[in-house]
């Protein structure tokens, strides 16, 4: 609303100051209420003036107060520096340090609100390794501020060299500027450019890879074709062996978050300077996640078909895929340096050299499963392992862990998916089976026990399996440490000289910030120690563990995470609003962990229900299945349930003050619930990207499989029929809204290609077709994630001054 706004009385005016509605019906109220006391009373109509100014003042000042409060602590919790990566130097090695230390690397990431960016900083730490004592680390030297352009840092095995990718510093020129680094001991001994050897370097987790070979003279990775040369009919400059005609023929890409859809293998010859393709991998398979094979012959890496057309993959763990093998052809190299004007080559020549390029000469190693994924190999060589999967339907669930015996190939499935689902009254003891997206680069702790990650139940925790006989072992974290929440893990590496193995993870609950933490593993199991942190991170930390409190529940069908401010909860008048807080997905969960938003909304006032509902992972396979042609029923159910669970139980809770707020599948829920806010008590929603209509995302979205079988349809053709379109429909929360629907406000990324923007558009006019309260923010250049700083920043700023106004 505008500040120039005049309330006008009597031809006097005054400025009503307003910013919100709220504010504004104050107003009026006062003028009134005071106007007719006046009158009564016979004072002046300048004392009336100045009593309402004050009054409108002191609204005001309180609520700017409360926005300057809510910035601040947002500010305060968004800039710890939290860990994203970190490498454990291997065992023997005297590079970046002592010999006889163990030796840690780690890359930071923290919010910088005056560029607006977000800062990377690696720090080096140490401790000996001789003591026999668990001592503790020290960090030397000043941490290394890293670029925002930096794509990927990899230490070499030695440890003697670092690998960094180094992407443009001008937005505009992301295309194809990009330069591989090579440095030792602080010194850069090679700057090799990439230029019009390929487009984006791929440094996600589902393509990206930056591997060494084990002689330390070659790397390899992922990155995306230069795009076949197009021509218009009209076009002045005529291009050789280019038919006129595909200068706008669709290029398809591989979904949310991706500009392009032919990922393959580049090598870089750190001797030369000279980067090359691999050839002998057809067009019609994506490559991804390559490793060098022990002997170095070959290159691994998973491979996703295109056909019959890409679908989005990002999260989407049932694309068909396999591990294939192709040859590394080091002589690529030298013929490269040949000079051009001498490779005075016939139409024919060039032709059969154009021929055996595109030759086949994959072959593919896993044959016994119908998605494979994160090929790691033995420091010993002997055994290839990697996550497998058979499911079609749901976008993730339970995987296999699987193994090859190298030299024969034989493969055989190491961990198995249980048949049996996890009861809520059976306790966090049962494994559930392995919720596992990808295993570390380095996973191994000696040549038959791996280390990873697994969701059981709500907790992400560390799991250690014997590929020999299969055995998983659960591994404890001290509570003190972070151990009553979950982890993430970073490295692990075998360590030869005393016969153990080490894991550096980071561990968090929802009241204690990610605690970075090296492992030894021994016989009688782990020995931990904490990484130091900066003094403003164990301030904030010991604040936070005083300030916000936390319990994990269950009701019959779903386990939840209640968070909430303990020094407002402890009040004998307290009157706590309530954030109902759905996972996306469906097939997600929301992990015991420290998160920004709940935080920020704790220490705000407002307590948070974490859902972890039917469809949700970690609960076993038929509970995660269980959602299939039930959605806008067993998860809005389970949702509500948890909220009467935690009400019941907590009555300094305020049962007349519940909002949501969920984003995605998340939001579908909240779109529900909205619907239903007489009878649940919502009193508004914050939609972030939300599935508001299933029958219209079906035709838009890069995921439209997840539309058909999630509302119970069995095929992806069965949602292009009248009955599939009505199935679909039926179930959105897009037909159910009503005059009584909760004020929602809508947030869109205008680049998100999941739950395109006009999913969220039409149910914003809907709501005003029928005088519901709604605002929609729209965020451009954002994707289904909203990742970007200032978008993170104003959606959740945004959201907390709507439900304030609630």
């Amino acid at each position: 609303m505008s500040v120039e706004t005049e309330i006008e009385v009597d031809y006097i005016q005054f400025p009503s100051m307003e910013t919100d509605t709220q504010i504004s019906q104050l107003a009026l109220k006062l003028l009134e209420r005071s106007h007719r006391a006046l009158r009564h009373l016979k004072l002046p109509q300048q004392f009336f003036l100045h009593y309402v100014n004050d009054r409108v003042s002191q609204t005001y000042r309180s609520e700017m107060s409360r926005l300057e409060t809510i910035t601040q602590t947002f500010k305060q919790l968004s800039q710890l520096a939290l860990p994203a990566n970190g490498w454990i130097r291997p065992a023997g090695s005297s590079a970046a340090g002592p010999a006889k230390s163990d030796l840690v690397l780690l890359q930071t990431v923290q919010r910088d609100f005056v560029r607006l960016k977000k800062n990377k900083a690696l720090k080096t730490f140490s401790r000996s390794s001789e003591s026999s004592s668990n001592t503790n680390f020290t960090a030397f030297g000043w941490p290394q501020v890293v670029s925002p352009n930096v794509a990927f840092i990899q230490p070499s095995p030695s440890w003697k060299k670092l690998a960094i990718v180094r992407g443009a510093d001008k937005k505009e020129e992301e295309k194809e500027k990009y330069s591989i680094e090579i440095w030792d001991s602080g010194q850069l001994l090679a700057s090799i450019p990439t230029d019009g050897k390929h487009a984006q370097i791929y440094a996600d987790v589902w393509f990206g890879s930056l591997v060494w070979s084990a002689d330390e003279k070659y790397l390899a990775y992922i990155a995306e074709k230069n795009a076949d040369k197009v021509s218009g009919f009209f076009d002045l400059e005529k291009k050789d062996d280019v038919t006129p005609g595909n200068k706008f023929k669709l290029q398809e890409d591989w979904g949310e978050t991706y500009k392009g859809g032919n990922p393959a293998i580049f090598a870089c010859s750190l001797d030369d300077g000279i980067v090359c393709s691999i050839d002998g991998i057809p067009d019609n398979l994506s490559a991804g996640q390559v490793q060098f094979s022990p002997s170095g012959e070959d290159l691994i890496f998973v491979g996703w078909s295109n056909e019959p057309r890409r679908l989005g993959i990002v999260h989407c763990y049932n694309r068909p895929s396999a591990i294939f093998s192709v040859p590394f052809d080091r002589s690529i190299f030298a013929k490269a340096k040949e000079p051009k004007e001498k490779k005075n080559e016939s139409e024919e020549k060039k032709a059969a050299d154009a021929a055996e390029k595109k030759q086949d000469r994959t072959k593919r190693l896993t044959t016994l499963h119908r998605s494979s994924r994160s090929p790691r190999f033995s420091p010993d060589g002997k055994q290839l392992i990697y996550l497998a999967s058979d499911n079609a339907i749901t976008h993730n669930s339970a995987s296999k862990l699987c193994s090859m015996e190298w030299q024969s190939k034989t493969e055989k499935v190491v961990v198995d998916i249980p048949t049996e689902d996890c009861d809520m009254k059976d306790g966090e003891e049962k494994f559930p089976g392995l919720y596992t997206n990808f295993l570390a680069t380095s996973c191994f702790l000696s040549n038959s026990v791996v280390a990873l990650e697994t969701m059981w139940r709500s907790r992400q925790t560390l799991v250690t399996v014997d590929t020999a006989s299969g055995s998983v072992t659960k591994v404890k974290i001290p509570t003190e440490l972070g151990g009553d929440g979950s982890i993430l893990l970073m490295d692990v590496r075998v360590q030869e000289q005393d016969a153990v193995g080490a894991v550096l993870l980071d561990a968090s609950a929802p009241n204690k910030p990610n605690n970075v933490l090296f492992g030894r593993h021994k016989l009688g199991g782990f020995e931990w120690t904490a990484l130091p942190q900066s003094e403003q991170f164990d301030e904030l930390s010991t604040k936070l563990g005083s300030e916000i409190g936390w319990s994990v529940g269950t009701i019959p069908t779903a386990e939840f995470i209640h968070i909430f401010p303990s020094s407002i909860s402890t009040a004998s008048n307290a009157s706590i609003p309530v954030i109902v807080f759905p996972h996306g997905g469906p097939h997600g969960t929301t992990p015991v962990s420290f998160t920004i938003s709940a935080s920020f909304f704790a220490k705000m006032g407002y307590a948070v229900i974490f859902v972890n509902y039917r469809g949700s992972l970690g609960f076993g396979k038929k509970f995660v299945e269980s959602l299939l042609g039930h959605v806008g029923d067993y998860d809005i159910e389970d949702c509500i349930n948890s909220l009467k669970a935690v009400l019941s139980k907590n009555p300094q809770l305020n049962s007349q003050k519940i909002f949501v707020y969920g984003g995605s599948h998340g939001g579908w829920i909240g779109a529900h619930l909205a619907t239903r806010s007489e009878e649940v008590g919502v009193k508004a929603t914050s939609l972030v990207n939300p599935v508001t209509n299933i029958a219209h995302n079906y035709g838009i979205s890069d995921i439209p499989d997840w539309c058909v079988y999630e509302a119970g349809l069995d095929s992806l053709a069965a949602g292009n029929t009248a009955e599939g379109y009505k199935k679909m429909f039926d179930c959105s929360p897009v037909g159910r809204i009503n005059s009584k629907t909760a004020p929602s406000l809508l947030v869109l990324g205008s680049a998100d290609k999941r739950v395109p923007p006009s999913n969220g558009v039409d149910f914003y006019y809907q709501l005003k077709n029928v005088g519901v309260d709604t605002k929609l923010l729209r965020y451009p250049g954002g994707g289904h994630g909203l990742v970007d700083l200032e978008h993170e920043s104003d959606l959740l700023i945004n959201t907390l001054l709507w439900f304030d106004q609630h």
